[in-house]
């Protein structure tokens, strides 16, 4: 999924700022856009911060600032380098929260680190800023399915396939979550704050209080001795 979106980087560049109020500042613009086309994305970005240290306010500086992180995170991610990836994208985000593309590789990386709750939070953000991108619908959806939310991944999932039509795998991972729906249809869920559970319902009592209560018990007893307590 990881997407290097360097066309969009060069022309949203090659005019440079409108009203630069730095004439260096437009050089530095002019400079990294060329130098983004050369491949030399870590050289684009040291000319970008000095541009946007010069004028920070000019919203095509800032734009290529945020593509040009989110270009590096992208790179970064894609051999595995997540938390330095993460650091671009979180940085791209700070530059520009309408940078569609960060937040799809955000999402992709708390994917990885299983933080479905915080990637249903990054790829919500890049379907508001782009609904009719099918990457980030089906990342969404993922996302969903990995909380246990079988009926919101699929919705999502079917607004990914009106996008991707030609996507055979997207139709049979749907086609599987339907079956898995029509299965726990008969099971009841119960979710606490790090857990959820899903167990066969019919009995006299319920179980689920007590499954939640004995696992976040266990979850308190196991972190103390290891000094560590996952969010989820």
């Amino acid at each position: 999924m990881w997407r290097v979106l360097i066309a969009a980087l060069v022309a949203g560049g090659s005019a440079g700022p409108a009203r630069a109020l730095s004439p260096e500042a437009y050089r530095l613009n002019e400079a990294a856009v060329a130098e983004v086309r050369r491949g030399n994305h870590e050289a684009a970005l040291e000319l970008l911060v000095r541009a946007s240290a010069l004028d920070p306010d000019e919203a095509a500086i800032r734009s290529n600032l945020a593509r040009v992180r989110t270009a590096l995170g992208h790179r970064l991610a894609h051999v595995g380098r997540w938390q330095e990836a993460e650091v671009h994208y979180r940085a791209a985000l700070d530059v520009d929260a309408r940078e569609a593309a960060a937040w799809l590789g955000l999402g992709e990386l708390q994917l990885r680190q299983r933080d479905p709750r915080d990637a249903v939070e990054a790829f919500r953000r890049a379907v508001e800023l782009n609904p009719e991108d099918g990457e980030a619908r089906l990342g969404l959806g993922q996302a969903y399915y990995n909380l246990g939310h079988l009926s919101a991944a699929l919705s999502e999932w079917e607004r990914a396939a009106a996008l991707r039509p030609d996507d055979a795998a997207l139709r049979e991972r749907m086609a599987r979550v339907r079956r898995e729906t029509e299965i726990q249809s008969a099971y009841r869920a119960k979710e606490s704050q790090h857990f959820a559970v899903v167990y066969e319902g019919g009995r006299p009592t319920d179980a689920g209080p007590e499954l939640v209560r004995l696992l976040e018990q266990a979850y308190l007893d196991v972190g103390y001795v290891l000094g560590a307590y996952p969010s989820a």
